[in-house]
């Protein structure tokens, strides 16, 4: 996400009301439908995303009950909070401060000491400091606060917790349902604010653009309370997307059981419910790495521990989570053996999550059940082993080659059998043949040929974009839209060097990096793979023979001729 000395300046909010006025009729008609896309999103949590998309008045809800079910708005009232104050000319705009009063708000009672100076509007907005929004409220006064709260229809204006904190406290308490009502009727007629408060709010709500989307909005969070019988953290993340022409309005609820998971769930969340419906590209990928800790026993230990400090460093640098799967037999080289396992250490610390691979990496087309079985059950030992201290479970197996079987009968047998260890066979949407370019990289890094290196590196990036393009293409072809994608490469010497780049390249088609376990809560990822088969395809082209569409594997895209014709003569 930018931080707020990188934000563009957003196209007038106030602008909009006249075209968004047009679409009222249409929002107004629509009844709530319960999305079943929606509640895939976040079975693991409870709460409620609602969506409203302006343009056809339909509102998406993924829990309709505990969409009627008020709360307290807590921070999410920042939005109203600095509309009613400009209206009020108790601030002027963006830069308008309030200076700190020791006294009247110390820094002991403050959830960060960094709070405790002089704020602005917009730094006030943005850091969601509460002693500055309790002293606007207080300028506000009482009165013409209670007559805001009924000229937008807030909730139910229950301000009896006291003017410096009514929306903090408890005792003002709104629904989703009722969220999304009021962001929609502010941006099809304006409650009468003036354009310039309108584009005060759009300046400081602005989040970040996505997708071609821009995004605003506002979080809130509330801590558990001691009367609470499950203590929960609750918290919100309102607001609105805006799209060409396009206006969505949003509002995700949810309850967690630690302030972490909400303060990252509830915009990912919304984030993710906007691309499940369609209504913003979110581009959003899970990285994969395949053979830890290091594919292959030639290298050098010092080598493997330099290229995965790169990689580390990479995925951090972008703020990505990997799923890396490991293979039993790379960790027990001989004479490496302590020191491998110290390399799946670096990963796991570092938050990366380990995954199973088998132990021998052997393919399920040319092993018995039985055997291939046994050997699952043995990869589980070093990533298990390497967890145990946080008590993180393996969740995905990734069988070797993407072989999972050449028949109906044996897929199903490996897919009950990880069925029954809580396994997920872990899916795969690009890969664009990392094991062809390393071949000739590391082999070129052998020798010291540097300009082979720089040659193939440049056509290793290449064939990334040419990938991704094929795969977004076949996703809106397949689904109507681009699904979250999962990137297979393996820790091997050119990730080791490209790593860096590859996510880059990446941040620059505007993905956003998620887990494996968050991408495949998509919808899409619970359509029928029905290939049975003797080759390891993408996930893309399993699930279009179980929808019957026509069969796209020819045209997924090859390495350039040379790469291809080098590689052959490597292996001879």
């Amino acid at each position: 996400m930018k931080n707020s000395s990188q934000i563009e300046r957003p196209t007038r909010l106030g602008a909009w009301l006249v075209a968004a006025a047009l679409l009222a009729c249409a929002q107004a008609s629509a009844e709530p439908r319960t999305s079943e896309r929606l509640k895939r999103l976040h079975e693991d949590i409870s709460g409620t995303v609602v969506v409203r998309d302006l343009s056809t008045g339909e509102t998406h809800v993924s829990d309709a009950e505990r969409a009627e079910r008020r709360s307290p708005p807590y921070s999410t009232f920042k939005i109203w909070n600095t509309l009613f104050a400009l209206d009020a000319g108790v601030v002027s705009g963006p830069q308008s401060a309030v200076a700190w009063d020791r006294e009247k708000y110390p820094v002991e009672a403050m959830r960060s000491a960094d709070l405790a100076r002089d704020q602005t509007l917009e730094s006030a907005f943005r850091g969601s400091v509460l002693w500055y929004y309790r002293e606007v409220a207080q300028r506000i006064g009482a009165s013409r606060m209670r007559d805001y709260l009924a000229r937008v229809d807030y909730g139910d204006r229950d301000m009896s917790s006291g003017i410096d904190g009514f929306w903090i406290r408890g005792s003002l308490k709104i629904s989703p349902y009722e969220q999304v009502d009021r962001i929609s009727s502010l941006l099809t007629d304006g409650y009468g604010f003036s354009t310039s408060a309108l584009d005060v709010l759009e300046r400081i709500a602005f989040r970040e653009t996505i997708g071609g989307c821009r995004i605003y909005g506002k979080t809130g969070a509330g801590r558990p309370r001691p009367e609470d019988h499950l203590p929960r953290w609750k918290g919100w993340f309102v607001g609105w997307a805006r799209c060409d022409e396009r206006l969505v309005t949003f509002a995700t609820f949810l309850e967690t059981a630690s302030y972490d998971e909400l303060k990252t769930r509830r915009y990912e969340l919304s984030l993710q419910a906007l691309g499940a419906l369609g209504l913003i590209d979110d581009r959003v990928v899970a990285v994969t790495l395949d053979d830890l800790p290091f594919a292959g026993g030639s290298a050098g230990i010092d080598d493997v521990a330099a290229a995965t400090a790169r990689m580390l460093d990479a995925l951090d640098e972008h703020d990505a989570i990997a799923s890396a799967f490991v293979t039993g037999s790379n960790v027990l080289i001989e004479g490496q053996i302590d020191a491998r396992v110290g390399l799946l250490r670096d990963w796991h610390e570092a938050g990366h999550e380990l995954e199973n691979h088998s132990f021998s990496h052997p393919s399920f087309n040319r092993t018995e059940s039985d055997d291939y079985l046994s050997d699952v059950m043995l990869g589980q030992l070093f990533p298990d082993w390497v967890q145990s201290d946080s008590g993180r479970q393996v969740r995905f197996f990734r069988a070797p080659f993407n072989h999972t079987g050449p028949t109906p009968e044996k897929r199903k047998r490996l897919e009950a059998f990880l069925t029954s260890r809580d396994l997920r066979l872990a899916p795969f949407t690009v890969e664009h043949s990392d094991y062809i370019f390393n071949a000739l990289y590391a082999r070129a890094r052998k020798s010291g040929d540097r300009e082979a290196m720089l040659e193939i590196g440049e056509a290793y990036l290449a064939q990334l974009d040419v990938a991704f393009s094929f795969a977004e293409e076949l996703s809106r072809e397949t689904f109507g839209r681009e699904i979250p994608q999962v990137l297979l490469i393996h820790a091997n010497a050119i990730n080791g060097d490209y790593l860096g780049a590859m996510l880059s390249r990446l941040a620059e088609r505007g993905y956003r990096f998620e887990t494996l376990d968050r991408v495949v809560r998509d919808p899409a990822y619970d359509t029928l793979d029905a290939y049975p088969g003797k080759y390891g395809i993408s996930w893309l082209h399993r699930w279009r023979v179980g929808l019957e569409l026509e069969d796209r594997r020819r045209d997924e895209p090859d390495p350039p001729a040379w790469v291809l014709e080098r590689y052959r003569e490597a292996q001879q």
